[in-house]
């Protein structure tokens, strides 16, 4: 069983130590929300959407494997989303009312 958290987010332009800029967080729009993970897809209510303002759900996977989806319908599949490994983080572009599905990965 995979966790993570999501997070809503917009990117800004920050300094760099020679000068030029990279993408960093901006701001962060509501809570956080954790999620365990199933081999079942997340679906109907049980699914977050991205609140008004939000440019990118930034999702971090804290244990397992887990697959991403997004769209205005979307369910994760094993053959359908984004692979986010444990330990690392993705972004994903989304607008006011996107919603996201996860499962884990087996």
């Amino acid at each position: 069983m995979a966790t993570l958290r999501v997070e809503w987010v917009t990117l800004s332009v920050g300094p760099l130590h020679d000068g030029g800029g990279a993408n960093i967080v901006g701001a962060i729009f509501g809570n956080a929300e954790k999620f365990a993970v199933t081999g079942t897809a997340t679906t109907a209510g049980s699914r977050p959407v991205a609140p008004a303002g939000a440019r990118y759900a930034r999702i971090t996977v804290t244990s397992g494997n887990a697959i991403a989806a997004w769209g205005a319908d979307p369910t994760a599949s094993q053959t359908n989303g984004l692979l986010v490994p444990a330990g690392s983080s993705e972004l994903i572009p989304v607008a006011a009312g996107v919603k996201l599905s996860f499962v884990d990965l087996v």
